[in-house]
């Protein structure tokens, strides 16, 4: 039988996973959504996966408790670690709350960022994250992510680098974000990245008010929707006013 898995899966040690009023006014006046838009994205793209092995998403916040780090890895004929580094540290500088870097080694990174040539995708995910090569994968980009009660251990990226530079950045900034928590797409989100019906190509301030609350001292790892809806007005207030400051 043929299994067909969408490209953001998340694997659980437990489990294997493969309100209050808001305004509708713009958030900042440099940005066009509003509050509600943030924390109707937020229960989109942060409280859901995309696919589970048992075909039930677990609507529960997941998130790194400890700093990330990452190693890429360059199979493709084209070099874009200089790339990919850029971006980690772009989202160390945005996002507050998350301590995120590079590793000079596999063995002390706990994310892992595969570039591939499109040749090279199927057969690379199928060995390192299915240990199947005849599964069928519906994607052409990938994140596998291990996660439990104690916030996500690991995740593994696999980015395609010969479809042209849009489409590079597209996955690479979709992916490593997905790798971070926020594991779901949803056509509706029209100012972020995670809606694989958008235009976008890369990390959007859509996406770093979604990133910002996620890594949030307020919002917990394995929270449900009740235990956020509880908090998440207040911490909206909070990452906007610090966002706001640095657009000003």
């Amino acid at each position: 039988m043929q299994i067909q898995i969408p490209k953001s899966i998340i694997l659980s040690k437990v489990m294997i996973f493969v309100l209050v009023f808001l305004s509708n006014t713009p958030i900042h006046r440099a940005m066009a959504f509003s509050r509600i838009d943030v924390q109707n994205g937020f229960y989109k793209a942060v409280m859901g996966v995309e696919i589970t092995r048992s075909g039930n998403a677990e609507n529960r916040v997941k998130k790194y408790l400890k700093p990330v780090r990452v190693y890429i890895i360059n199979h493709a004929k084209k070099p874009r670690s200089k790339a990919v580094g850029q971006f980690i540290r772009k989202l160390n500088k945005t996002v507050f709350g998350l301590d995120i870097a590079l590793a000079p080694r596999a063995n002390s990174a706990n994310f892992i960022v595969h570039v591939v040539d499109k040749k090279q995708f199927l057969p690379l995910v199928r060995r390192k994250v299915f240990n199947n090569q005849k599964i069928r994968i519906n994607g052409n980009c990938l994140v596998h992510v291990l996660s439990d009660r104690r916030g996500i251990s690991k995740s593994e990226a696999f980015i395609v680098s010969d479809r042209g530079e849009a489409f590079f950045k597209r996955c690479l900034h979709e992916e490593v974000m997905q790798g971070l928590g926020p594991l779901n797409d949803d056509a509706s989100l029209k100012y972020s990245v995670f809606n694989d019906r958008s235009r976008l190509t890369e990390y959007t301030r859509f996406d770093k008010f979604l990133l910002n609350i996620l890594y949030h001292r307020k919002i917990k790892t394995h929270m449900d929707r009740n235990a956020v809806d509880k908090v998440l007005n207040g911490v909206i207030s909070d990452v906007s006013r610090r966002l706001s400051s640095r657009l000003q």
